[in-house]
């Protein structure tokens, strides 16, 4: 419970944060006032299986880093996403080829991305 409620107020605060800064300050970021949050807000793990499966695409995720609203897009998409544990089944055998990978609702953007056909 108390690990509850100090997420609850750290989100709290970063919330507090991102209201507090100017349009200056998210330009030089590359980001909206809603992409940052998103960025911010989302869980750890979400990150840990968006960078995983992009590299299983073959796209090197410093690039991604560079253009943060796509970053902030594809993350919020696998956040949103339902099909967790079968992404996590995937990426857990480094076997698997990337075109069976269209259960992921990146597949196509990472696809692009990295100049590849879909299947």
């Amino acid at each position: 419970m108390l690990d509850k409620i100090k997420a609850r107020r750290q989100k709290r605060q970063s919330s507090q944060e991102i209201d507090g800064l100017g349009d200056l300050q998210l330009r030089d970021l590359g980001l909206t006032r809603t992409a940052l949050r998103t960025l911010v807000e989302t869980d750890p793990a979400v990150f840990e299986r968006q960078t995983e499966m992009a590299k299983r695409h073959g796209i090197d995720p410093e690039m991604l880093q560079r253009d943060r609203m796509e970053l902030a897009a594809i993350v919020a998409t696998c956040r949103d996403c339902r099909a967790t544990r079968e992404c996590q089944a995937h990426l857990a055998d480094p076997s698997r080829p990337v075109d069976e990978a269209g259960f992921c609702p990146n597949h196509a953007e990472y696809s692009f991305l990295a100049g590849q056909r879909i299947t």
